[in-house]
C-alpha cells in the first residue's frame, strides 16, 4: 500500500516537474511574441499546441514513474483519476473569464506576463483529457500487470 501511495504522489510530482520545465523551456524558446497573441496576454495557438504536447509527455512520464515505484497498474489508474478530477476542478473557474484588457508590451517582464496570461476555457478542459490520453498511452505501451 505504501508503494502504491508513493507511486501516485511521485508520479504527480513528476508530471508537475515536466510541465514546469517543459513550459519554461518553451517560453524561453518561443519568446513572448511566440507565446502570446500580438499586444495581448492571450496565449497563442502555437503556445496551446506546445503546452498540449508537454502535457501529454508529462502524463506519460508521470505514469511511468508511478508504475516503476508501485510495480502495479492500479496506482497508475488512481493517478489518472486524480489528475482528471483535479484538472476538471481547476478548469471550472475558467468558464466565463474574460481576457485582460490591458495591452502587453514587448518589455513586459516574464513573471508579469505569466500572471496576466489568459487562455480560452476549452484549453483548461483539454488538459485533463490529454492527461488521460498520456497515461492511457503508457498503459497501452507498457501493458503493466
Amino acid at each position: 500500500m505504501g508503494k502504491a501511495i508513493a507511486g501516485v504522489i511521485v508520479g504527480y510530482i513528476t508530471m508537475f516537474a515536466v510541465v514546469f520545465v517543459g513550459l519554461s523551456g518553451a517560453y524561453f524558446a518561443m519568446g513572448d511574441s511566440g507565446a502570446y497573441a500580438a499586444g495581448t496576454f492571450e496565449v497563442s495557438m502555437a503556445w496551446i499546441a506546445v503546452a498540449s504536447v508537454v502535457g501529454l509527455v508529462a502524463a506519460f512520464l508521470g505514469a511511468m514513474v508511478c508504475h516503476k515505484i508501485s510495480g502495479a497498474k492500479k496506482p497508475v489508474l488512481v493517478l489518472a483519476g486524480l489528475v482528471f478530477v483535479l484538472g476538471i476542478m481547476m478548469a471550472i473557474p475558467t468558464i466565463g473569464v474574460e481576457p485582460p484588457t490591458e495591452a502587453r508590451t514587448p518589455d513586459t517582464p516574464m513573471m508579469e506576463a505569466m500572471m496576466n496570461s489568459w487562455r480560452p476555457a476549452w484549453t483548461a478542459f483539454l488538459d485533463p483529457i490529454l492527461s488521460l490520453v498520456g497515461i492511457g498511452a503508457f498503459l497501452a505501451w507498457r501493458k503493466p500487470d
